[in-house]
């Protein structure tokens, strides 16, 4: 018996094999399709604020624009999002010596937002791997930015305070990720 999956019944809990470009598992008798990793793993896309150069050329050439409404929507429909996000206390502290004072150096990462799970924060250069705990607030930062498309929020956590940064575009996204894991 062949038939080519859906991807509905691609997302059983038994893991399958692949052998020579198909795929096939235990269940009701054997079956086989085209191998589509894609369709095995769920797809993170990056949000409004985070996009890639081409990204960025495209949306200024008006070719393919990013929306954040769209993004908000897609979230809660279960799509997972990757958010690009400036640290200063997440994972471990990077300090540099100016003088005779040391001032802790901002660092870039990416904040994992799954709709029904817990975020994590994922440093881009030292790949440190944070979980963010469920009861979390977002409240504005005094912090002072260079950069106008961003902003400076304080996520207060029961284990202490974390500052970071967004794209302001990438707000509303990362509030309704942080109320949707509490509970969790």
């Amino acid at each position: 018996m062949e038939r080519t999956l859906s991807r509905q019944e691609t997302s059983v809990a038994v893991a399958p094999t692949i052998q020579d470009g198909k795929w096939s598992g235990p269940g009701d008798g054997t079956f086989s399709g085209p191998a589509k990793l894609s369709a095995m793993s769920t797809k993170i896309r990056r949000s409004a604020g985070s996009f890639t150069p081409l990204e960025s050329w495209l949306d200024r050439a008006g070719i393919k624009r990013r929306d954040p409404a769209r993004d908000v929507a897609d979230f809660g429909n279960g799509q997972a999002f990757k958010v690009f996000c400036m640290t200063w206390t997440l994972g471990q502290v990077r300090k540099r010596r100016v003088g005779a004072a040391e001032i802790v150096v901002a660092k870039g990462g990416w904040l994992h937002l799954t709709p029904g799970a817990e975020t994590v924060w994922r440093s881009s250069p030292a790949r440190e791997t944070m979980i963010i705990p469920a009861q979390v607030a977002l409240a504005p930062s005094g912090r002072q930015l260079y950069f106008r498309n961003q902003a400076a929020f304080t996520l207060v956590t029961p284990g202490g305070e974390h500052d970071i940064a967004i794209r302001k575009v990438d707000e509303d996204l990362v509030r309704l990720a942080l109320v949707a894991t509490v509970g969790v």
